[in-house]
């Protein structure tokens, strides 16, 4: 009894007391005759929905004898479902309960949806099957509101053997604890899955050795996901394999992906043998292997507006990266980031590609203090190009391109990075339009600091193009150039506060040694070679700007502003052809007593 004040009267009323939900179930939960369930579930067996539809429940509730009505429901889904298909009513509703075996859709399934009360209550369970679960060979079967179990697969997707088409649609589903796969989809391009609204946890393989997808595409299928969370299952997030296979994934997330249990490393997207995985707003967090693989000619990857972060690498040491691109795969890279990897952000490596716009990758951490971490390793054959490439705060360089290695970037930011900002091997191929390298910082063990650093072997060299970039606040020199042959154009950058505290590296803002020559050739020709630095502003250096160690180069109408020492040093000259000035010639130090040049910088693999 409660009362109500009118007046300054209190009138007793006879009123109902509060429902028990909120203070008895709590938040999220109502009361069901007693007992609280989700308030997903709705009140009574079969929960929300006035649909017309055939009823089916758990024996001993359901009959195989039964009308299929709410009051007399079947007790198997199999002959609902038919009975729904040859009358025309097309839905069939589970009530809570499990239902232990497998369940198959064929033809007669066509069309039909398939509603349980839901996931927390209806459960379809094949009890450690070594087969699926739920299998579709349907063309158009609709699955919601129940959650999938003790399968292996928990669903698959397979062609019918009519037409060999299959199509699912399927959302607010929980796939848990399912063996090889959460949900398969294979076969040819006509067989296809939608997913929505689901969540994907436990997937294993079920044997030493074996395979494990929360989900995978193959056999040229095609599998779309959207609002999917894939959560603590081991081995693979989404697969995607084989010729035009395809997987599209938009509000994807991958959280806590651990090993194979034979220590191969998980992998939160993997597209191989030529398929194709396009993933928008996709998240992936702590994967104990790789955030990212594509491999093989003809495989693909593209996130947009991605966040892969925090993997690392398995006990072994396999793993660690963000993004890995092999074997003549393609990785497509917009508007996201990779966050701390303990092992190179970015891999392009073996004839792949990694295209990029708009994509960072900061923080990245050194599972190996002795060298450090990379932001992006381009390896023998492989291509990493595009526009606004931000590599920022690392343990370890920017980028490290290897001897047949390609890097192209425009307006890039490379900041703050251990060692050097651009590690360039013999015989590979840098090219920066525009953006910056700045802020690069010593490392304990290998030294440096160094904005760009390019080895030459004595046979082959690098070849850098440098346009109109921004070089600033290094310790050690802006630009070092280890060793001849090298064909490097520095043209139209900026050269600023560098090359006085990189320890017993030269003090220089630009620094040629041991065999870089004077430039010769067409720019962008095979045959060219040698150092041309031109139309550079070099400024505010407390050495030198411009120092040539037992090298020479081609000096071409520079400026040099508030240059601490010699805006060009030649030093150790014997049978050296002295550097080609045009235009103004700058305050030269010629052939004096040279200066310490300290040990040679070397990196591991070079």
């Amino acid at each position: 009894m409660r009362g109500v004040l009118i007046g300054g009267v209190v009138l007793l009323a006879g009123c109902v007391d509060p429902p028990p939900d909120a203070e008895v179930c709590g938040a999220g939960l109502i009361d069901d005759d007693g007992v609280c369930v989700p308030e997903e579930c709705g009140r009574g067996p079969f929960g929300v929905g006035t649909e017309e539809a055939i009823f089916v429940a758990p024996s001993p509730r359901g009959t195989d004898g039964g009308a299929g009505t709410a009051d007399d429901p079947l007790a198997r889904i199999g002959p609902a479902v038919d009975l729904a298909f040859t009358s025309g009513v097309g839905a069939v509703r589970l009530a809570d309960g499990q239902y232990l075996g497998s369940v198959s859709f064929g033809r007669t399934a066509d069309g039909v949806r398939v509603t349980g009360r839901c996931p927390a209550l209806t459960i379809l369970d094949g009890g450690g099957l070594a087969g699926a679960t739920v299998t579709v060979h349907a063309d158009g079967v609709q699955l919601a509101g129940m959650t999938v179990t003790g399968g292996a697969p928990g669903i698959a997707v397979l062609p019918s053997d009519e037409d060999g088409s299959a199509r699912l649609a399927a959302s607010d589903l929980e796939i848990v604890d399912n063996g090889f796969a959460g949900l398969v989809v294979a076969g040819n391009p006509e067989v296809e899955a939608d997913l929505r609204d689901s969540s994907i946890t436990g997937t294993a393989p079920r044997a030493e050795g074996a395979d494990a997808h929360a989900l995978l595409v193959e056999g040229g299928a095609r599998l779309g996901a959207v609002g999917v969370e894939i959560q603590s299952n081991t081995g693979v997030g989404v697969g995607a394999r084989g010729a035009v296979s395809i997987a599209e994934l938009d509000d994807v997330r991958v959280v806590r992906l651990d090993p194979f249990p034979d220590g191969r490393p998980a992998t939160a997207l993997r597209a191989s043998g030529g398929a194709a995985i396009v993933a928008t707003q996709f998240f992936s967090s702590a994967t104990v292997g790789v955030g990212v693989r594509v491999s093989d000619d003809g495989s693909l990857v593209q996130l947009d507006d991605a966040v892969v972060r925090d993997t690392t690498p398995t006990p072994s040491g396999a793993g660690g990266h963000s993004v890995v691109a092999t074997a003549g795969g393609r990785a497509v890279l917009r508007d996201g980031t990779a966050l701390r990897a303990s092992g190179t952000a970015l891999v392009a490596e073996d004839g792949a590609q990694i295209q990029f716009e708009a994509w960072s990758a900061n923080q990245v951490v050194s599972r190996d203090p002795r060298y450090g971490a990379v932001g992006l390793r381009v390896g023998e054959g492989a291509i990493a190009s595009g526009d606004g490439l931000s590599l920022l705060t690392g343990a370890g360089p920017g980028v490290v391109v290897d001897a047949g290695g390609e890097f192209h970037c425009t307006d890039c930011e490379i900041r703050s990075r251990e060692f050097a900002g651009i590690v360039a091997q013999p015989a590979s191929t840098v090219r920066l339009t525009q953006g910056s390298v700045t802020l690069g910082r010593a490392s304990e063990a290998l030294r440096g600091g160094v904005g760009i650093l390019g080895f030459g072997d004595g046979v082959a060299g690098p070849t850098i193009e440098i346009l109109g970039t921004s070089l600033a606040d290094h310790a050690g020199p802006a630009v070092l150039l280890q060793g001849g042959p090298a064909t490097v154009l520095v043209s139209g950058a900026s050269i600023e506060r560098s090359g006085s505290g990189g320890g017993d590296l030269p003090r220089a803002g630009l620094v040629a040694r041991d065999g870089v020559g004077r430039w010769s050739g067409v720019v962008g020709e095979p045959d060219a070679t040698g150092l041309w630095v031109r139309q550079c502003l070099f400024r505010d250096l407390g050495g030198d700007a411009i120092l040539l160690h037992a090298a020479t180069a081609t000096v071409d109408t520079n400026t040099f502003e508030d240059v601490g020492e010699a805006a060009l040093r030649v030093q150790s000259c014997a049978g050296l052809t002295a550097p080609e000035i045009v235009g103004p010639a700058p305050t030269t130090v010629l052939c004096e007593e040279p200066r310490d040049m300290g040990d040679l910088l070397r990196y591991p693999g070079i």
